[in-house]
């Protein structure tokens, strides 16, 4: 079974077919990841493969994922929220320093220097205030110089 993925270049104050794309894949038909556009003047620093390797960071441009809930699993799985990032460990903590807090019932299930901060979302949740905190976390989690645009790679399954 293949997987399709469409590329969506988007503005968060309007984010409505990223936003339609996610209710479409709701139950698990896919997932969507989520990059920022970067100042072209200010590149990411390059690591090379042994900086990856022993580096305790992830990237320093950000990306998130977000995966919808299946509960049509033998094991139903909850809406998840993945940003993998450069800031080293305690994203949360990074977070919190910018007063950006995790809402009410959202639960931090990794929060890893390489891996990175993980996050389950209750089902309930609208999809709008689901990407909107996934960005403004994103934005926060990141020292390089960032356009405001982002670019969405709908997977479906």
């Amino acid at each position: 079974m293949g997987v399709d993925v469409e590329f969506l270049e988007f503005d968060p104050d309007a984010p409505g077919e990223v936003l339609s794309a996610m209710a479409d894949l709701a139950g698990g038909a896919g997932w969507v990841t989520l990059d920022p556009a970067i100042d072209d003047r200010f590149p990411a620093p390059e690591q090379n493969l042994f900086g990856k390797i022993v580096s305790g960071r992830g990237p320093a441009v950000p990306r998130a994922t977000w995966v919808p809930a299946d509960v049509e699993r033998r094991r139903p799985e909850p809406m998840s929220i993945g940003i993998l990032h450069g800031t080293g460990a305690d994203a949360m903590g990074h977070l919190a320093e910018k007063d950006i807090t995790l809402p009410d019932r959202w639960r931090v299930v990794a929060d890893h220097s390489k891996r990175g901060l993980v996050v389950w979302v209750p089902i309930d949740i609208p999809l709008d205030q689901v990407l909107a905190w996934t960005l403004i976390a994103s934005r926060a989690l990141t020292r390089i110089p960032l356009t405001g645009r982002w670019r969405a790679a709908v997977h479906r399954r």
